[in-house]
């Protein structure tokens, strides 16, 4: 079976571009914080307004309970209703948590950007030396902070792995450590931001384990038909399954016959062949935006557990 093309991955004099440069911009010279924030733009205000009203014939009637979060600058533009314990957190505040990582590693400032017409913003920072997987297999770490105001996702503080031959981004769990920070937008978010910073070392920790985990994997060799009853289970609820592990099984056919390569086929399917639709924007970044939402974040990690059962 002829493989679907995949999104074509931009290319800059570094190479790869990551999946999100198509929904910012490269804030790699800035000072701090504050100044990435003002490059890319995302120095604006939301306010939560109440009441919200409706009108019913001659009638005014108000919703109780709820604000409307609506960005000020550069014209008034509403964003979405949320609750009255919904608490906005201006984008400068919420990308004040990577100010510790900063300080504390040789960590630079990526990119920067904002999708749905600012109901979700994003701050990246790299790390400059890659993790090498084996003998070729090169990732480059990046540190992720994600931020609404449509109360769709919590403010978030994540490590994202991405390899450097297809920009497709690798996702496991583990029982002892985590990959990201959330935070409710709630009363108590500023008391818990401080609690975030805590957490930060654990990152290096899940590095850690992802890379032992994905060097095991590598260890092991996998055949052909083991890859296809594999995918068989990873993809066993999706109707078109037939040709899903036809086409993952044409991408496993370029990686190395272990279940490492078998692994990266299913993540590279997922990020870059599966078909995506969106309200909003192209093909690329409709990509971008279900990569940066860990659309496939459960099912790339289930493909793992699978592995390792196996």
């Amino acid at each position: 079976m002829a493989l679907l093309e995949p999104r074509p991955n931009r290319v800059s004099r570094r190479g790869l571009e990551p999946p999100w440069s198509v929904l910012g911009v490269s804030v790699e010279h800035a000072c701090d914080v504050a100044d990435a924030v003002r490059i890319a733009e995302l120095d604006w205000d939301v306010e939560a307004i109440e009441p919200i009203m409706v009108s019913h014939g001659n009638q005014i009637l108000v919703v109780p309970g709820h604000a409307a979060t609506v960005r000020l600058s550069p014209n008034l533009r509403a964003l979405a209703v949320v609750t009255d314990q919904y608490r906005v957190v201006q984008n400068r505040d919420a990308f004040a948590m990577v100010d510790d990582l900063l300080r504390e590693s040789d960590l630079r400032f990526g990119w920067a950007g904002e999708y749905d017409e600012g109901r979700k913003v994003f701050l990246t920072l790299s790390d400059p030396e890659p993790i090498v997987v084996g003998s070729d297999d090169v990732h480059y770490v990046h540190y992720m902070a994600l931020n609404s105001h449509d109360r769709s996702t919590a403010l978030r503080l994540e490590i994202v792995l991405s390899r450097r031959r297809d920009n497709s981004q690798p996702v496991m769990s583990f029982p002892d450590v985590d990959r990201q920070v959330r935070l409710k937008h709630t009363r108590n978010v500023d008391a818990r931001s401080e609690e975030a910073r805590e957490t930060l070392p654990g990152f290096r920790s899940y590095l850690a384990e992802f890379l032992a985990q994905a060097e095991a994997f590598e260890r092991q060799p996998y055949s052909s038909e083991d890859f296809r009853k594999y995918a068989r289970k990873v993809f066993r609820k999706r109707s078109n399954v037939d040709d899903i592990v036809g086409e993952a099984h044409g991408l496993f056919l370029e990686e190395s016959r272990t279940k490492w390569g078998a692994y990266c086929a299913i993540v590279r399917w997922l990020d870059a062949f599966q078909t995506v639709k969106g309200r909003v924007g192209t093909q690329h970044e409709q990509r971008a935006i279900r990569m940066l939402g860990g659309v496939s974040t459960r099912l790339k990690e289930s493909a793992a557990d699978e592995l390792r059962r196996t």
